[in-house]
């Protein structure tokens, strides 16, 4: 991948996740910081006229795990080739970043085993097939996932960072507006 593009991905994972944090911080009511290793939340958003993507962020005592949903058709082309993602208007990208928080504030990517769950329709849990994808030194996770007509999807995101003993659970919904 050439510096452009490394660039360019770079910008988008990061305008994902800055969003997802936003959004995430507008729609959910004020809670202390969670140190249990489950949480769990609701995200009902409108993306009709926005161009920014759907998003949760859980806190965790040492850890913070984020993660955005992209309709796939509004991703940019060098990261559909780059990433080989299949794009559509009924496909969704989901993308997770697990930070360690840094005694100095700050918060570093880390490798994780992650796995990402959802209810279908008919009421079958689907796995999303995640895999790791680095730009610029920083690991993130993607997997991508079909709508079908679906507009409410629950997910259970299970993420254990490398070095940790204990794994972490949230579990969160994403309303889409209908398509027209």
């Amino acid at each position: 991948m050439d510096t452009m593009q490394k660039n360019t991905f770079r910008t988008v994972a990061v305008a994902a996740l800055l969003s997802a944090g936003l959004l995430a911080g507008c729609d959910q009511t004020d809670e202390p910081e969670q140190s249990a290793d489950t949480a769990e939340s609701t995200t009902n958003l409108d993306l009709q006229g926005h161009e920014r993507p759907l998003g949760h962020v859980e806190e965790f005592e040492g850890y913070s795990l984020q993660a955005s949903i992209t309709p796939t058709d509004r991703l940019p082309d060098v990261m559909i080739e780059e990433h080989n993602i299949e794009p559509g208007p009924e496909r969704l990208l989901f993308n997770a970043i697990i930070y360690d928080k840094r005694s100095d504030g700050g918060l570093e990517p880390v490798a994780a085993d992650v796995s990402v769950v959802y209810e279908n329709l008919v009421g079958h849990d689907m796995e999303v097939d995640m895999r790791q994808v680095e730009a610029n030194g920083d690991v993130s996770y993607i997997g991508t996932l079909d709508t079908s007509g679906q507009l409410v999807f629950r997910f259970v995101m299970q993420a254990q960072p490398e070095g940790s003993d204990e794994p972490m659970q949230t579990e969160f919904e994403v309303q889409l507006p209908p398509r027209e």
